[in-house]
Order: structure tokens, then C-alpha cells, then sequence
């Protein structure tokens, strides 16, 4: 499929949350893209189009790691969203291709990535723990990094934060009307299953997946920036 990838402009707001609100299910993405841009930390922003028609997004936002040089530069992947109806397609890729590449050319040292072990591996993402990072989720195959400064990792170790907002939007989206679910991935559908003995049950089922536990087999961490098919 024929689509343009260029960066975020202020036009795109409103068309940015919809396609977060249509790809998740719900605002609790749409608001985390606010969030960050409103406190300056999109800092690469892209958008697909397709026939002047917007239809997928993808943001990187800048990371901590409890031991790295002053001068470390890292970014988190998340979220990333494509309209459902342009889902499998190849739109995905192509913007996780160009945003990776403003991110080299903006000469940062890495992204790391929540999400699908059969996913992200594809663009060169590795896992986390291999190489000394550890995450605030407990996340273990599911946390992956990619290097994109040549030696990067070997001056890095320790505990990676994400931006404040990022537990700012989960929290907004607690509802103790829902209890708790994991997932999982079965035949591109997303199965519920019985919640996982370490959630603590009163977030939002699709919010909290973002914190929940996660088995090294069959139950993924579909991160609430995973929705792209």
C-alpha cells in the first residue's frame, strides 16, 4: 500500500487521537500522546497517510536508565497505531522504519520497546535483560532494546524508566467496575483470560496490561501501544 510517512505537524492533532482511539479501543493511548506532547517529550512524533487520509502514528518519548554516561540519549517506543481497517498492511512497518531512522538521525543511543516478541525482533530490537536492563513492568522476553549507536550498550546497565506520564495515563484510566484480564495472542485475536494471580485487579482491562505479569510462554505483554495488527 501506497502511504507517506512525514512528521506530526499541530494540524494532525485531532486525527492522531482517533486513530489511538480506533486502534485501542478506547482514549487511554490518545491521552498519553497529549500528555507527552503537552509536556514537550514527543520527541519524534510520525504519522502515515494514505490518500491524504491519516491513518497511522508512532511516537517516541525520551527513557532514564539507572547507570549510563551524562551525555546517554535514549528514547521509548510507544505507542503505535494504525487504523484498524489499514491494519496488516505493511503500515506498521514502514513507520517503525522511518521513526527509527529519525531516531539515528537525531543521533540518539537506543529504543527500547514493550511488546510482541514475534513483532519488534524483525527491526533488530533484543532482548533487554541479555544486555543488563531491567524495567519497571517485571517484563522479561517482552522488554526488548535496539542499539543504535555502535557500543551504546556496553556503557549501560540497570533499571529503564519511561516518562512520568506514562503511569500518569494508566492511573487516569483506572476503573474499579472491570476487573482484571491478561490476554492472549491467538490467531491475531485477542483472547481474555483468567487474571494473573500478581495484577492487582482494579485497572482497566486494557490498561493494565501494560503492568501485568507476564509468563516467558504463551501470555504477552500487549503494551498499551501495541495495536498495530
Amino acid at each position: 500500500m501506497n502511504v507517506e510517512i512525514r512528521t506530526e505537524t499541530a494540524d494532525d492533532a485531532a486525527a492522531v487521537r482517533n486513530v489511538n482511539e480506533l486502534a485501542f479501543g478506547g482514549d487511554a493511548e490518545a491521552r498519553l500522546v497529549e500528555m507527552l506532547r503537552a509536556a514537550h517529550k514527543a520527541v519524534i512524533s510520525l504519522v502515515a497517510l494514505h490518500q491524504n487520509r491519516l491513518v497511522g502514528h508512532i511516537l517516541f518519548s525520551p527513557i532514564t536508565i539507572a547507570s549510563s554516561p551524562a551525555h546517554f540519549r535514549g528514547l521509548g517506543l510507544g505507542p503505535l497505531a494504525v487504523l484498524p481497517e489499514f491494519q496488516s498492511k505493511g503500515i506498521g512497518s514502514s513507520l517503525m522504519l522511518h521513526g527509527l531512522e529519525a531516531c539515528r538521525r537525531n543521533s540518539y543511543d537506543l529504543v527500547v520497546v514493550l511488546g510482541h516478541t514475534k513483532y519488534y525482533p524483525r527491526f533488530g530490537f533484543l532482548r533487554a535483560k541479555d544486555y543488563g536492563l531491567d524495567n519497571e513492568y517485571k517484563a522479561e522476553d517482552t522488554f526488548m532494546v535496539l542499539e543504535l549507536q555502535s557500543g551504546a550498550l556496553q556503557k549501560l546497565k540497570g533499571l529503564v524508566k519511561y516518562s512520568p506520564e506514562f503511569h500518569l495515563a494508566a492511573a487516569n484510566g483506572i476503573d474499579r467496575q472491570h476487573t482484571l484480564v491478561c490476554v492472549w495472542r491467538r490467531n491475531s485475536r485477542l483472547v481474555p483470560v483468567d487474571p494473573c494471580r500478581h495484577c492487582p485487579g482494579n485497572f482497566d482491562c486494557r490498561i493494565a496490561v501494560l503492568l501485568c505479569c507476564i509468563s516467558d510462554r504463551e501470555i504477552c505483554r500487549l503494551s498499551i501501544w501495541q495495536a498495530v495488527g
